[in-house]
């Protein structure tokens, strides 16, 4: 007759040192990795203050913040990807990729009066109808443009504030 077996630990405890190892291994990648990433943060804010952009939109401050941005965040977005391809976590960045798309065009839906007036600010802002300190009437309000911003364009009006 056979005894039945007993439980024994030490199976858990080498596969448990075993993955432990692994983990350990991997540290010098993700390592690698962030400063990767730290390092495209770097690039991205270095990029976005050279002359080139004050340059490129010297007349319209609003296009050179819009485009400071945009140089950023795609400096940032190209690090990532990297660091995500250096631990080899393709399946992560289509994964990725795939729901930005749709959350994109789902924000796109949620959001599209928001949108709608934002786009129409930078439109504004590239066609320029009017400055700061212009007297305008507009929609049978009459005042004076103090700012225009991607959101709003200020205007103030002689009696009521």
């Amino acid at each position: 007759m056979q005894e039945p077996s007993a439980f024994t630990i030490e199976p858990v405890l080498q596969r448990l040192l075993e993955e432990l190892y692994r983990l350990l291994a991997g540290v010098p990648m993700l390592l690698l990795a962030l400063l990767i990433v730290w390092a495209a943060w770097l690039l991205g804010r270095w990029m976005s203050r050279r002359k080139l952009i004050d340059r490129a939109a010297r007349t319209n401050p609003f296009i050179q913040e819009l485009t400071r941005t945009t140089v950023r965040w795609l400096v940032l977005g190209a690090g990532i990807v990297v660091a995500l391809e250096l631990l080899q976590a393709t399946a992560l960045v289509g994964a990725v990729l795939g729901t930005a798309g749709v959350l994109g065009v789902a924000l796109g839906f949620a959001f599209k009066d928001i949108l709608e007036n934002y786009l129409a600010g930078i439109l504004m802002s590239l066609r320029q109808p009017f400055a700061p300190r212009d007297h305008v009437v507009i929609d049978g309000n009459e005042g004076i443009i103090l700012s225009m911003t991607s959101r709003a364009t200020i205007l103030m009006t002689p009696g009521r504030l």
